[in-house]
C-alpha cells in the first residue's frame, strides 16, 4: 500500500492530476473485460478488497469456527471501508482535477461497465470477466460519488439529472443490446434516430448517475450471480470429494504405499480440496460483503435516490418529492382487457421512462431481492428509506403501464415477502408498520397484490407455469399477515364489490392454483406412501409386489419427494386464502362462471382426504412436505361453512355428480373431533346443516330428471352436456352452448372452444330459437308427467 500512499501524494497536486489520464498506460485501446484490472495503471489498485479470492483464501482458513468467522467477517469489513475510503479519495482527486482529467476517469468506468456485460450470464466465465473485487470497489466509489446528490433525496439536486440520457449521442453507456422498460427495440429506434440526438455535454452528475445505476446492475450485480456459482460449487465438489475419499478408504492401507495411489491423492485430491476451500473462502467473503451494515446503508441511501428519481421521472406533473405522486396514474382496475393488453399499456406508459433500459430498474430490483434475505440487512430499522422503498414497490405493483417485465415484479413482491416474514423475536416483520400506516401503501397495498397474483400467469419464460406458484405463494403469506389488520379485510370486500370482473378473474386464478396444486400434491402424497412401502417390505425379505428396480423405486421417491415438498406447501397457502376470502365475502364466490368449478374441487378433494383411499395418502413424517392432512380438512370444511348460506352454493354441490357424498361430511366431522380441530358445536352444526340441504337439492334435481326423461342431444350442452338454459351462439363456430358454461370457460381461456379462435362474450349472440325449443320441451314433457298423474288419481 506504500506505492498507493505515493500516487495519492502526487495526485493531491492538481496540476499533475490534471494530465495523469495522459500517461501511457491509463486507458489503453482495445482492453477485453478482464484485462481493466491488470493493464491499466489504476486496476491494480482498485481491484485490492477481500473479495478477491487469494486474499479471501488466506483469510478464511480451514476448520475456522462460525465464531471466528464473524470475527474476521467485522475486521476485514472495517479495513474493506477504509480501503474503499483511500481509493475514493484518489479518484476523486482525478475528478476535482478539472474538466479533461474527469472526462476520462469517466470514460475508463464507462469502458468497463461496457465490457462486462456478461458477468451478469447465469453461465458467465469468470476468468472472462473483470473479477467481484474490482467491480464491487468501481462501484463503492461511484456510491461515494453521488452521495451528495442521491443520498440528500433534495428535490433541487435531483432536478440536476438530465432525464434526456438517451437523446444524448455522445453518452458513455453502450445501451444498443439492452431491454428496455416498456417498449420495443423497434419503437425505441423509431424515437431516437439520429437527427434526434444531441450534442450537448452532460454535466458530472448525470454522468455519474447513469453510470452508478449500469453499475449497481452489472458491478453489485455481479456478485450475485457469483454467489449462486460458488453454492453450487462447494455442493458439487463436496460430492466429488467424497466419492474419490470414499473410494480411497476402500483401498485402505495400501493408499499410504501404492505409487498410482500416492499420485491419485496429489493429482485429484489435493487440487480438489484447494479448489474446494477457496470456494467456502470465496463464499465467506461474499457473505462477508453483503453484512456490512455500514456498507449497504451507503449503497441503500443510493437506491432510494434513484427510486426517489424514477417516482419523479413517471409522476405527470414531475413534482415528486416535493408533492406526493397519485396512483394509480390510469384507473383500469374493472377493465381487465386492458390490464391484459400488452400493446395497450406500452402505448400508456411515461416517456422518456418507457424508452430507459430495463437494467436500470432491474438493478435496484436485484440488489433489494438479494441483500432483503439477510439479517440486519440495510431495510430493517431505516423506517425512513424504507417506507421510500415500499411505496416505489407499491407504484411499480399498481400502475402495470410501468414495468412489463413479470420477473422484475415477482423479485419486489419476494422483497415484500422477506418484508412480511414475523422476526425471531415474535414480532411482525419489519415492513408491517408500512403497510399499515403509510397511507399511499396501505390504499394500494391490497389490489397491487391481487392484480399480479393474476398477471404473473403469463411471464413469458419456457417454465412459466410453474414460475407463478412461487409468486402467488409470497402474495399469499404478505395476504395472511395482512388479515391482521380489519383495513385490509374491508379492502378486499370494496374490490369483491365494486370491481367484480377484476375479482372473478382472481378467484378463477385460484380456483385454477388449487385445482391443480392440491391433486398434484396428494397424488405425489400418494406415489411416496406407495414407495416407503415397497422398499420397507423388500428390506423385510419380502419379494417385489412391481417391477421397478431398487434403484428406480429409490428415484421415483426422491422425485415425488422434490415435487411434494413444493407443492403442498403451495396447496396449504391457497386453500387458506379461499378461507380468509370466502369467509369475508362469500357472495363474490357463487358467480355462475366458478361456482360449479369451486364446488367439484372441493368435492373432489374432501374425498381424496377422507374417503375409501384415504390411506393411501399416509407417509413416514409427512410434516416434512408440510402435509398437515387434519389441517387441511379442517380448512376445506370451514371453505363449506363459508358459503354455507349462499344456494347458489348448496346447488353446485348437489349438482357434482361426480364426488358430491354425504357421508364425507359425516366422516370429517368425526376425524376433526378426533384431533381436536373443531372450535366449537356450533362448526358441527353448520356444515350438517349444509349437507343436509345439499341432499334434498340432490333429490330434487334427480326428480326433475327423471321427470324430463330422456333429453335430446341438440338440447344439451357440447362441453357439460346438461340440458341449457341460455343457450348463445358462437359467432365462428356456428355451435350453441349454455352461456354460463361459456362465461366459466373464458375465465380461463378466451377463445372459441370449438375452434380456438379468439372470442369475448360480447361477440356472441343469444340463440332465441333454441331457447324457445328447450322451454317448449319441459313444458310438453311436465304437461304430459301432470296429464300421467291425473290419470292415475282418475284410475284410483
Amino acid at each position: 500500500m506504500k506505492i498507493l500512499d505515493v500516487l495519492q501524494l502526487f495526485l493531491s497536486n492538481k496540476a499533475v492530476a490534471s494530465i495523469f489520464h495522459e500517461i501511457d498506460g491509463y486507458h489503453p485501446d482495445g482492453l477485453k473485460a478482464h484485462q481493466f484490472e491488470t493493464k491499466t495503471l489504476l486496476g491494480p489498485f482498485l481491484r485490492i478488497s477481500p473479495l478477491l479470492i487469494s486474499i479471501a483464501a488466506f483469510n478464511y482458513t480451514d476448520g475456522i469456527t462460525k465464531s471466528q468467522i464473524r470475527s474476521i467477517d467485522e475486521s476485514l469489513q472495517a479495513e474493506h471501508n477504509m480501503s474503499v475510503n483511500r481509493l475514493f479519495s484518489l479518484c476523486d482527486k482525478l475528478v476535482r482535477a478539472g474538466g479533461a482529467a474527469r472526462e476520462a476517469f469517466l470514460k475508463l468506468l464507462a469502458d468497463i461497465v461496457n465490457k462486462n456485460h456478461l458477468r451478469r450470464g447465469s453461465h458467465a466465465d469468470p476468468r472472462k470477466n473483470a473479477s467481484d473485487s474490482f467491480m464491487i470497489n468501481l462501484s463503492l466509489i461511484l456510491v461515494k460519488f453521488a452521495q451528495p446528490f442521491l443520498a440528500t433525496l433534495n428535490p433541487k439536486m435531483l432536478e440536476k439529472i438530465d432525464i434526456h440520457y438517451l437523446s444524448q449521442r455522445n453518452k458513455l453507456l453502450d445501451l444498443t443490446e439492452e431491454t428496455k422498460i416498456n417498449s420495443t427495440i423497434q419503437e425505441y429506434d423509431e424515437n431516437y434516430t439520429d437527427d434526434k440526438l444531441t450534442d450537448k455535454p452532460l454535466n458530472f452528475i448525470s454522468d455519474c448517475f447513469y453510470l452508478l445505476l449500469a453499475y449497481i446492475h452489472y458491478g453489485i450485480g455481479g456478485i450475485y450471480i457469483s454467489a449462486d456459482r460458488v453454492k453450487s460449487g462447494v455442493k458439487q465438489l463436496t460430492e466429488q470429494l467424497k466419492k474419490v475419499e470414499d473410494m480411497l478408504q476402500k483401498a485402505g492401507s495400501q493408499a499410504q504405499t501404492n505409487p498410482l495411489m500416492k499420485m491419485m491423492i496429489e493429482t485429484k485430491v489435493n487440487p480438489l480440496k484447494k479448489e474446494l476451500h477457496n470456494l467456502k473462502a470465496m463464499k465467506c467473503a461474499i457473505e462477508m460483503f453483503a453484512t456490512n451494515r455500514n456498507t449497504q446503508l451507503e449503497v441503500f441511501d443510493i437506491i432510494i435516490g434513484s427510486v426517489t428519481f424514477f417516482m419523479k421521472l413517471v409522476d405527470p406533473t414531475h413534482k415528486y418529492p416535493s408533492a406526493p405522486l397519485q396512483i394509480p396514474l390510469r384507473n383500469m382496475d374493472d377493465d381487465v382487457d386492458k390490464l391484459d393488453d400488452i400493446e395497450y399499456l406500452r402505448s400508456i406508459s411515461p416517456v422518456p421512462f418507457k424508452y430507459y433500459p430495463e437494467m436500470f430498474i432491474e438493478g435496484i430490483v436485484n440488489y433489494c431481492h438479494y441483500i432483503s434475505r439477510y439479517n440486519n440487512n440495510p431495510m430493517f430499522q431505516n423506517e425512513e428509506k424504507l417506507n421510500k422503498f415500499v411505496e416505489f414497490s407499491i407504484t411499480i405493483l399498481r400502475c402495470p403501464e410501468l414495468v412489463s417485465n413479470p420477473h422484475l415484479k415477482a423479485r419486489l413482491t419476494e422483497v415484500l415477502f422477506f418484508g412480511s416474514l414475523p422476526l425471531q423475536n415474535g414480532r411482525d416483520g419489519y415492513m408491517m408498520d408500512i403497510f399499515n400506516n403509510n397511507t399511499k401503501v396501505k390504499k394500494n397495498l391490497m389490489i397491487s397484490l391481487l392484480d399480479f397474483y393474476v398477471m404473473v400467469e403469463k411471464t413469458g419464460a419456457s417454465s412459466q407455469f410453474y414460475d407463478k406458484f412461487n409468486t402467488r405463494y409470497h402474495i399469499s403469506f404478505i395476504l395472511e399477515q395482512l388479515w391482521k389488520f380489519d383495513f385490509f379485510k374491508d379492502d378486499l370486500k370494496r374490490i369483491a364489490q365494486k370491481l367484480q370482473t377484476f375479482f372473478v378473474r382472481l378467484i378463477a386464478r385460484m380456483l385454477n392454483d388449487t385445482t391443480y396444486l392440491l391433486d398434484e400434491s396428494l397424488n405425489h402424497l400418494h406415489i411416496i406412501g406407495s414407495c416407503q412401502r415397497e422398499i420397507a417390505s423388500r428390506a423385510n425379505g419380502n419379494p417385489p409386489s412391481n417391477d421397478d428396480s431398487d434403484e428406480d423405486l429409490q428415484a421415483k421417491l426422491a422425485d415425488s419427494e422434490r415435487i411434494a415438498k413444493s407443492f403442498v406447501q403451495l396447496t396449504n397457502k391457497t386453500i387458506l386464502l379461499f378461507n380468509l376470502f370466502t369467509e369475508e365475502t362469500p357472495r363474490s364466490f357463487t358467480i355462475v362462471e366458478i361456482v360449479d368449478r369451486l364446488a367439484g374441487m372441493l368435492n373432489y378433494n374432501l374425498v381424496a382426504l377422507v374417503g375409501p383411499k384415504y390411506n393411501e395418502l399416509k407417509v413416514k413424517d409427512p410434516e416434512a412436505y408440510q402435509f398437515k392432512p387434519s389441517e387441511l380438512l379442517f380448512q376445506l370444511s370451514s371453505i363449506f361453512i363459508n358459503l354455507s348460506n349462499e344456494q347458489p352454493f348448496v346447488d353446485a354441490v348437489a349438482r357434482d355428480q361426480r364426488s358430491f357424498d354425504p357421508e364425507c361430511f359425516k366422516r370429517a366431522i368425526k376425524i376433526l373431533y378426533k384431533v381436536g380441530k373443531v372450535p366449537g358445536p356450533e362448526f358441527e352444526t353448520k356444515l350438517i346443516g349444509f349437507v343436509e340441504r345439499a341432499e334434498q337439492v340432490q333429490k330434487e334435481d334427480e326428480e326433475e330428471e327423471m321427470e324430463l326423461g330422456d333429453i335430446p342431444d341438440d338440447f344439451l350442452d357440447p362441453l357439460m352436456y346438461t340440458l341449457m338454459k341460455d343457450p348463445v351462439k358462437l359467432p365462428h363456430s356456428k355451435i350453441s352452448m349454455d352461456r354460463s358454461v361459456l362465461k366459466a370457460h373464458l375465465m380461463n381461456d378466451p377463445t372459441d372452444p370449438f375452434n380456438r379462435t379468439p372470442l369475448k362474450l360480447e361477440d356472441v349472440d343469444d340463440d332465441v330459437e333454441l331457447k324457445e325449443k328447450i322451454q317448449a320441451f319441459i313444458k310438453e314433457r311436465k304437461a304430459a308427467l301432470k296429464q300421467d298423474k291425473d290419470g292415475d288419481v282418475v284410475m284410483k
